[in-house]
């Protein structure tokens, strides 16, 4: 919205009006055709080219002192809320000019992070793995067995998405049912995963320690890794403080276990992370376990179906 005509720009009209075009006008004053026209109007009836209406408008329900307040408020307590500040600065007004005031002021509501941005070391780590392993051919990333635990929820629906017409939305199989509380049960699995295949699923009961990992490697990585790649395998895992520990390290180093080296908060580069994903989703699709040894059965027949999906591919 540009600002009002000023003194100069009524006087200018006033001398040009009849001689002039209002197109011309316009052109030159760099002013739309309906401010000229209209000024003109007004003043034709009131013969002055003062501005009636001086502050017109609503008042601002924050004054400068308040904004000053909710900025260094906010500075200080940047998970707070607009109800928070309301309340902690005794502001009277609603929650939305407090909103508005913060959006002005350059703030934005933006997601929680649930982990830290990666740091310079870390950004380097990873460029260094990148560089090392540039050159590796399809041969070599073949021998690479990718390890991994997860925890999976009972009950969560991942990602169950669907097209739908709206006038479809109430018919059966086109809404999701209502979700069940079963106290948050969670179940930690462990398998691995080459560009051959997928390992068997190992359901974690014992809690999770470095002791119970070590367990996990004795009795499966020397199966799996040979049944899926040969003797000549390299073993990858992530940067977890378990898998980083004294024992396992040094039950690898005795067993002569070829390790992969994986920078930290590097999740993201594990193929076994999409694999975690579309297995958890296609569980959320069958019909919901009422305890724990349901959910095994469940979740043995899911993993069979990938496996043998992934061998017809």
């Amino acid at each position: 919205m540009k600002a009002l005509l000023s003194e100069k720009e009524k006087i200018f009209i006033l001398k040009n009006y009849e001689t002039k075009s209002l197109g011309k006008l316009s052109e030159e004053m760099n002013r739309s055709r309906s401010t000229i026209y209209f000024f003109y109007k007004k003043w034709l009836a009131t013969s002055s080219i003062l501005n009636r209406y001086k502050n017109c408008g609503r008042k601002k329900f924050l004054s400068t002192a308040d904004r000053n307040k909710i900025e260094k408020f906010v500075d200080k307590n940047p998970h707070t809320t607009a109800m928070g500040i309301r309340k902690s600065l005794g502001i009277k007004c609603s929650d939305f000019p407090i909103k508005k005031c913060l959006k002005k002021l350059g703030f934005k509501n933006l997601r929680f992070r649930h982990k830290p941005i990666m740091s310079n070391q870390t950004r380097e780590k990873r460029l260094s793995f990148a560089r090392n392993h540039k050159n590796w051919t399809v041969r070599k990333w073949n021998k690479v067995l990718f390890s991994d635990e997860s925890s999976v929820q009972i009950g969560k629906v991942y990602l169950r998405k669907i097209w739908v017409k709206p006038e479809n939305r109430s018919k059966p199989g086109f809404y999701l049912p209502k979700k069940q509380d079963y106290g948050k049960k969670y179940v930690k699995v462990w398998s691995c995963f080459s560009s051959r295949g997928i390992g068997k699923l190992h359901f974690i009961q014992d809690g999770w320690n470095k002791y119970v990992y070590k367990s996990i490697l004795i009795d499966k990585l020397k199966v799996e890794g040979k049944r899926l790649i040969g003797n000549d395998f390299i073993f990858q895992q992530d940067g977890d403080t378990v898998h980083n520990s004294k024992v396992v390290a040094t039950w690898l180093r005795k067993n002569q276990i070829q390790l992969l080296e994986w920078p930290p908060s590097s999740c993201d580069l594990s193929p076994l992370e999409n694999l975690w994903w579309d297995f958890k989703r296609r569980l959320s699709l069958e019909k919901n376990p009422t305890n724990v040894e349901q959910f095994k059965l469940l979740a043995e027949k899911v993993w069979s179906g990938l496996k043998s999906l992934l061998a017809d591919n």
